[in-house]
């Protein structure tokens, strides 16, 4: 009697609470309630693939301004966010240096000139002289050939006489007298020989002279055009130490001061970044080896960064560098993604987080990822069901208040939804994508039952 009052009671109580029981806690009946399914609509739309990458966010065209010249800084004359023109001066080396290497080239142009004028003056005198030389040597081969002629003449009238006077029809003081008359012709004639050669002899000096005068005036041309060229990198160094901009843009940085001591011997150092344009933007992300072959130029692609939360900015893919990156033996490669900034929220620097759409169906039917995952308790799973026959596949429905099994075969996919290719579904139709989960023994109503009926 007391038993039955008591169970009255507990009755009493699950009423006032306005808790369900299900008939098997009220009649005590043990078997198992029938499974509640999950259900989703099938669909139409678009299955877009993405892969994931993260960059840096650069400007297009990138000019560091740097110095040709060693020496201090005198003078900055832009700093950072000023717009800058090409050829603008943008800083100034001090020029006392470069100033009096421009005098001392100009000096030695001046001596150049100097010694073109007296080489030119001593080729014009050796060229005189080689014509006083060669006026001798006609004179002297004259007197040769006149003293030649009396010498022939001498020994014709000796001959002659010496004949006559072997006749005795002539004295022998007249045949003496002849044969003197020879030998001084003959002698008149050796000295015009002599005077004759001699004469060669100072025009080979003279042309020797003319030649040495010759190479004086074009060794002295020479120096002046090298000096021509010292004078003109003179004066181009004195230009240089004047740092302009080299196109139009922005400063974007800066690393000068004044009085600061600038080294170029070896490398130029990166006085001034000029961005040419920040209206347009490059993210260079860093994409996995193994993915690289799923991107190339054309594709859509958005990107986030964290200084705007929530905001998507569109881009496109540009360029694959093919210059691996190797850090920890993780290979990577750089895509540049090519975006608009029209309004200036993206600046140089920036981390972003892109999605590069590498495949997308418009307008095709899908279903949820998750009904391809489910199997009904004691079917084969899903990774078997596949690997059975590639795309093909099986979702289940409910025929009444039991699953049924349709066979399908899928096509794209993403992370979300998967396209059906083919298989008798439609749009708006319910597929099974779980099983809704049982009350558990913490619950009121485990814990009634518990109560009720304990287990031996």
């Amino acid at each position: 009697m007391k038993r039955r009052y008591w169970i009255l009671a507990l009755g009493t109580t699950i009423a006032s609470t306005s808790i369900p029981v299900p008939p098997s806690v009220i009649f005590g009946a043990s078997q198992t309630p029938a499974p509640r399914y999950i259900t989703a609509p099938v669909d139409r739309g678009d299955i877009r693939t993405t892969l994931s990458a993260t960059g840096s966010l650069n400007a297009v065209g990138t000019v560091k301004v740097s110095s040709q010249l060693s020496g201090q800084i005198a003078e900055v004359l832009v700093d950072f966010n000023d717009r800058v023109t090409r050829g603008q001066p943008m800083a100034r080396l001090d020029p006392t240096a470069f100033e009096a290497r421009a005098r001392q080239a100009q000096a030695g142009l001046e001596s150049a000139r100097a010694r073109i004028a007296l080489a030119k003056a001593g080729t014009d005198r050796m060229a005189a002289g080689l014509l006083r030389v060669r006026s001798a040597l006609q004179v002297a081969n004259a007197n040769a050939q006149g003293a030649r002629a009396r010498a022939e003449n001498a020994r014709r009238d000796f001959t002659r006489k010496q004949t006559l006077v072997e006749r005795s029809t002539m004295s022998q003081a007249a045949g003496d007298n002849a044969l003197a008359a020879v030998q001084a012709a003959e002698a008149a004639l050796q000295a015009a020989e002599a005077e004759r050669a001699g004469a060669e002899s100072t025009l080979v000096a003279a042309m020797v002279d003319q030649r040495s005068a010759a190479s004086q005036l074009v060794f002295a041309e020479a120096l002046l055009r090298q000096q021509e060229a010292v004078l003109d990198q003179a004066r181009a160094d004195l230009a240089n130490t004047v740092i302009r901009a080299p196109a139009d843009g922005e400063v974007i940085g800066k690393d000068v001061d004044r009085g600061q001591i600038v080294a170029a011997s070896l490398s130029a150092p990166t006085l001034f970044v000029i961005a040419q344009d920040l209206r347009q933007m490059e993210v260079h992300a860093r994409v996995d080896e193994a993915d690289i072959t799923r991107i190339w130029p054309g594709q859509t692609a958005a990107f986030t960064v964290d200084a705007s939360p929530g905001r998507l900015f569109d881009a496109k893919v540009v360029q694959i560098r093919k210059a691996p990156s190797v850090i920890q033996n993780v290979v990577t490669y750089t895509v540049v993604l090519s975006a608009s900034n029209s309004d200036l929220t993206l600046l140089p620097g920036m981390t972003a987080l892109a999605q590069i759409t590498t495949e997308q169906a418009r307008d095709v039917l899908r279903i949820p990822n998750a009904a391809l995952r489910f199997r009904p308790p004691g079917e084969e799973s899903p990774g078997a069901a596949l690997a059975a026959d590639g795309g093909a596949a099986a979702v289940w429905v409910l025929n009444g208040s039991l699953p049924a099994k349709i066979p399908v075969r899928t096509g794209r996919s993403n992370a979300g939804a998967t396209e059906i290719v083919d298989g008798p579904l439609y749009p708006e139709q319910q597929v099974i994508v779980g099983i809704a989960a049982a009350p558990n023994e913490g619950s009121l109503l485990g814990r009634l039952g518990g109560a009720l009926w304990p287990r031996h």
